[in-house]
């Protein structure tokens, strides 16, 4: 599902952006998802660089090749079994990109992103290990995170670039039909309907280790 910010990765390093992650999940397991890219701080430098086909020594695909490929995206994710309602939204003028899916149960997600992301690695000669990102079982909903985080790596990556991360945001957003009883990372706020989470933190927090946004949720 997040084969969007990958082919988008090289626009990512021309200013501010935000990713925002949605679930809207009802009692029975099945719900919505929300994946936004949201560029529109830096409207005038990603145009610049697309024109340009080149930030820090780095290709940039043309509008028309991204495009192409959300479309394709877009195909294959209205195949994936438990899935409908795929949408995907491409604002060119603002550069807000969005994904949008409902699911009977929140592990056709991790399904989806299981299959795509192995025939992108495999397309690439790469061997894709899947990780569990989403589970709801006996009424307790899980985020797990379970991804092996390389802190040195960041810390190698040029200064524009270490900068560019810590400004970015990225937002994990969770709605359900019950209230919450009790939630297990508290770097995320309840929402004053106990009937949502939130977690607010950054690209350059998450690389690193110093934020992750796994949490288990149960209800009343």
């Amino acid at each position: 599902m997040k084969s969007i910010i990958f082919l988008l990765s090289s626009l990512l390093l021309t200013g501010c952006f935000q990713i925002i992650e949605e679930i809207n999940m009802k009692a029975d397991g099945s719900g919505e998802m929300v994946l936004t890219l949201d560029m529109s701080q830096s409207v005038d430098k990603v145009r610049a660089y697309l024109d340009a086909g080149v930030v820090e020594g780095k290709e940039i695909p043309s509008q028309s090749r991204i495009q192409s490929f959300l479309d394709d995206l877009e195909g294959d994710l209205r195949t994936m079994p438990g899935l409908s309602g795929v949408d995907i939204q491409s604002n060119w003028t603002s550069f807000i990109f969005k994904v949008r899916c409902r699911f009977k149960k929140v592990e056709d997600l991790d399904n989806a992103m299981y299959e795509l992301a192995g025939k992108a690695t495999a397309n690439n000669g790469k061997k894709w290990e899947p990780k569990p990102n989403y589970r709801y079982q006996n009424g307790i909903f899980r985020r797990l995170f379970e991804y092996s985080l390389k802190p040195d790596e960041f810390q190698n990556l040029p200064t524009s670039r270490k900068v560019m991360l810590e400004q970015a945001k990225y937002m994990v957003i969770y709605r359900f039909e019950k209230a919450i009883d009790h939630y297990s990372n508290q770097a995320f706020q309840l929402s004053p309907s106990r009937k949502a989470v939130m977690l607010q933190t950054t690209p350059a927090d998450i690389a690193t280790g110093k934020v992750k946004p796994a949490t288990e949720i149960t209800f009343k």
